[in-house]
């Protein structure tokens, strides 16, 4: 891993983290695991994540946000508020998500192709969140509800992952197999955002994302070198 290193989290509420105390945001957690494993390196980790973003609007900010910081890292959370029945000119179909991932992948290609760690979006309580928003539960019910819709949008997120070869960290998929019967662990009485458990879990997988590519990383450099010296 270089001498310095900078990460961007960019995505929408999940990775702005506004709900814990400062120290337990789960960038922050990161940070500090990042430091105390590698204190050879100087990280400086961006929170660009945008409370009620859709795909389309987190994409509008891109340059500004993400760009403009040069990162080393990117780890992209969006998709979450691609459906907004309350909101009909915020909705995101998936057609267009999936033209926000390719422009976002385009992006990563003119910053000269950073590493990017693609998060899945949390699992959603539909009872809890429908009574936190104050909306119907018949709203959704075509859909079989918001998280059955959002699944559409994490399964597209992991197709991206792997068609792009970037690694995939299912934070959807990891939630639940870690309380299947207690949302609550993880996913505060709104339904959708993280409790401090929840934000630990995911400092965690991400560290360890981060972890594995700086492996990958290094055994590239050792391979490389061994071309060089045959």
């Amino acid at each position: 891993m270089n001498k310095t290193c900078t990460i961007v989290g960019f995505g929408d509420s999940i990775t702005l983290c506004s709900r814990p105390a400062e120290g337990r945001k789960w960038l922050q957690l990161l940070n500090a695991q990042l430091e105390g494993a590698y204190p050879e390196c100087r990280f400086t980790v961006i929170n660009s994540g945008v409370g009620g973003n859709s795909a389309r609007e987190a994409m509008e900010r891109f340059d500004a946000d993400v760009a403009a910081h040069r990162p080393d890292i990117v780890l992209l959370q969006f998709g979450g508020n691609n459906l907004k029945r309350l909101d009909p000119g915020q909705m995101v179909d998936l057609d267009e998500f999936r033209t926000h991932l390719k422009r976002f992948q385009a992006g990563m290609v003119k910053l000269g192709e950073p590493t990017v760690i693609v998060i899945t979006f949390p699992p959603i309580v539909d009872s809890w969140h429908a009574k936190a928003m104050n909306y119907s539960l018949e709203m959704y019910e075509k859909w079989g509800g918001v998280d059955a819709f959002i699944e559409v949008y994490r399964a597209e997120t992991r197709v991206f992952a792997r068609s792009n070869g970037h690694s995939l960290l299912d934070l959807s998929v990891e939630l639940r197999q870690r309380a299947p019967s207690d949302p609550g662990r993880f996913i505060l009485p709104d339904g959708v955002h993280l409790t401090d458990a929840g934000n630990r879990v995911l400092a965690d997988l991400a560290f360890a994302a981060v972890h594995t590519e700086k492996m990958v990383a290094d055994e590239a450099g050792r391979a490389e070198e061994r071309r060089i010296g045959a």
